[in-house]
């Protein structure tokens, strides 16, 4: 476990973040014990994306993917040790005049995460012990919660409630989290005309067993085409002694893309789109669309082009920023990509033993240390495009859970060395989240309690 003990550039970690360790790079067991994952839903294709399926397995029953045809994985993989190819290209940042801070809105309970509600200029804020704050853009906090799920989570090491998403028309709300016996749930919740969810309307989607206590990524979000992806850890430990990021038979260690829907038949809670990479692949879940991530913590899409953006939690030595362009793919971005742990940390070989075909090397890496551009544990953000500080938009933005600041790169970059990042705000609390407003400005998330957003300094 990376230690948290105020160090050079490094935060003195409250008890809340100390017992957080959401980002941990290097985890060792905790002692949950071993056992293979067991998952839950559709083990069929449909006949198209958003089509229904055919057939598939309830929301409680563990189950093999159906061996039928299906389409194959995505012929612009990237060859292994490769970067991925330069993107559609957009504007770009002008990183060297940026002079950003960060603006308190509000404060919330271990906040973890924040979501926007389409047709909905109030940001919901997630905050880790279950419950659902809605927050005005002014920062003013709505006294009753929009959602209360205490009774099926609670706060813990990286356990709770995780993260949030809307569907496209604001009428669904999808919550990832982890149950009393640290298991992994996304639910449904519809939403009513006020922005509420409710409770009493919640559905299972899907059950994920967690052989370990830690990495249960837990974001989720709807992609450019309208369907659900969610990002799951490898399992926990330390080192994925299952070889989960790999294993293509579980859900652990993965990028899943789904259409919430149930099947047309009514046999499953959801329908896989005949989009997905390794439908009808023997053994082989078809929700999977890409694979090799060790803990994804924050993952988000381009809006400008769909490129997918991960930051994935290294193991002992490395943290790593990728990106999966949308170009080529017919906007399918991280389609069939491996991202290479275990075989990786980083662009370094991990386990000798573990092969990863076809991994795609980060597009910028950096050291565990105490530096300015170091740290223990990257924390995943968004690319701005947004027009709040001059010159940022069209910069990747992301951080580090034990050194202070908010980093930046060149959306536009193959390849970002240190001297291709920049610290656009110097200093600020411990952040473990990132996401956007209404209006498309960047909101940064503390477990310090804090939301703020990025304005001009």
């Amino acid at each position: 476990m990376v230690s948290l003990l105020p160090r050079r550039r490094r935060r003195a970690a409250p008890a809340a973040a100390v017992a957080l360790a959401l980002l941990a790079g290097a985890c060792g067991s905790d002692g949950d014990g071993d056992g293979a994952a067991a998952t839950a839903g559709p083990a069929a294709t449909a006949g198209a994306d958003r089509a229904a399926s055919t057939t598939g397995a309830s929301a409680a029953t563990t189950s093999e993917p159906a061996a039928d045809a299906g389409t194959t994985p995505s012929s612009t993989e990237a060859a292994p040790g490769s970067v991925a190819p330069p993107p559609t290209t957009t504007a770009r940042p002008e990183l060297g005049r940026v002079r950003a801070q960060l603006q308190r809105l509000a404060e919330f309970s271990d906040p973890v995460a924040v979501a926007v509600r389409p047709g909905d200029e109030r940001v919901y804020v997630v905050e880790r012990g279950g419950t659902i704050k809605v927050m005005s853009p002014a920062g003013e906090v709505a006294e009753r919660p929009a959602a209360n799920l205490t009774g099926r989570t609670a706060a813990g090491g990286e356990r709770g409630l995780l993260g949030l998403a809307f569907s496209p028309d604001g009428t669904r709300a999808y919550v990832n989290y982890t149950d009393d016996d640290g298991h992994t749930n996304v639910d449904e919740l519809a939403v009513d005309a006020a922005g509420n969810l409710d409770v009493a309307t919640r559905r299972r989607l899907l059950f994920i067993e967690q052989p370990y206590g830690n990495h249960n990524g837990g974001h989720l979000t709807f992609g450019p085409d309208g369907l659900l992806y969610i990002g799951t850890g490898d399992g926990g430990s330390g080192g994925d002694p299952q070889g989960n990021g790999q294993k293509r038979s579980t859900l652990l260690g993965k990028f899943l893309r789904i259409d919430p829907a149930p099947s047309a038949d009514g046999s499953a809670p959801y329908t896989i789109p005949a989009g997905n990479p390794f439908v009808g692949e023997a053994g082989t879940r078809p929700e999977i669309w890409s694979l090799g991530l060790r803990n994804p913590w924050g993952f988000a899409f381009d809006p400008a082009n769909g490129d997918l953006w991960v930051a994935d939690v290294g193991q002992d030595a490395w943290e790593e920023v990728n990106v999966a362009r949308a170009a080529g793919t017919g906007g399918a971005a991280g389609r069939g990509v491996n991202f290479g742990w275990n075989a990786f940390e980083g662009t370094h070989p991990y386990d000798e033993s573990t092969v990863a075909p076809g991994a795609l090397m980060p597009i910028h890496e950096y050291p565990h240390g105490n530096g300015e551009l170091e740290g223990c544990s990257v924390t995943g953000g968004v690319v701005d495009r947004g027009s709040a500080v001059a010159g940022l938009s069209g910069a990747y933005l992301f951080a580090d859970y034990c050194v202070a600041g908010i980093r930046a790169i060149d959306a536009n970059a193959t390849v970002a060395a240190a001297d291709d990042v920049r610290v656009v705000v110097a200093d600020g609390p411990a952040v473990v989240g990132f996401g956007t407003d209404a209006a498309g400005e960047v909101l940064v998330v503390s477990i310090n309690g804090g939301v703020y957003r990025l304005t001009q300094a």
